[in-house]
């Protein structure tokens, strides 16, 4: 595993260096200059998920998949190695962007609003989803299956804006018995028990997203 890590990291260097660098430097910027981590921690999550996922686009691009497998190396191993290298990516991005945010002069954010407990679960949860849900779909159908995705997402925001507008008060209604519900549960289980459930619940998605994964590519004709 660790040998294909480092021969896709030999491989991709300048695009994993060039953008990864731009990534950082942007979202760093964009955070330092924001009043509320929040909703700017979702965005810069999603663009922490895609760059691993545009690294192992480019070989659909380049048809360097046969390549790769012809090496002596089975798919579960190459698999692996893709979600390891993947989670490692988004982690340096994530944490090498918190740390510019803070020391950008000037910047409104400071150690203790960039790395809150519940906001850095909320990053690692979103970025989760995001990988967890785009990698079959680029296992299956490469960046096709990327671009579907993206697709997707802005017809479901529009048809949710519609949709919100139309039912305001039971979309309303319906959130609001959602944190009814959750909020003795977080409060019965305790900060370290909320998160660790978080963990627990993160993990098993992942793994059902590498048993997908898994499925479709020993099924894949490259």
């Amino acid at each position: 595993m660790y040998r294909l890590m480092l021969k896709d990291l030999r491989l991709h260097k300048r695009f994993v260096v060039g953008f990864g660098i731009a990534y950082v430097i942007y979202l760093a910027i964009f955070h330092s200059r924001a009043n509320n981590p929040g909703a700017v921690s979702l965005f810069g999550a999603f663009l922490y998920a895609i760059i691993p996922l545009l690294i192992f686009t480019r070989e659909d691009k380049f048809k360097a998949a046969a390549f790769n497998l012809s090496l002596p190396v089975t798919r579960k191993e190459f698999l692996q190695a893709r979600y390891v290298l993947g989670w490692l990516v988004m982690l340096v991005l994530y944490a090498g962007t918190s740390l510019l945010t803070i020391a950008i002069p000037g910047t409104k954010l400071g150690l203790s609003a960039i790395f809150q407990v519940k906001l850095v679960l909320l990053v690692i949860f979103f970025m989760a989803v995001v990988f967890g849900l785009l990698m079959p779909l680029v296992v299956a159908f490469g960046f096709a299956g990327m671009i579907v995705f993206l697709v997707f997402c802005q017809v479901l925001g529009i048809l949710f804006l519609f949709l919100a507008n139309l039912f305001r008060p039971a979309i309303s209604a319906a959130i609001r018995a959602i944190g009814e519900f959750l909020g003795p549960v977080q409060a019965g289980l305790g900060p370290a028990g909320s998160a660790a459930t978080l963990v627990v619940v993160l993990l098993l998605f992942s793994y059902g997203s590498y048993r997908v994964c898994l499925f479709l590519f020993e099924r894949k004709d490259v």
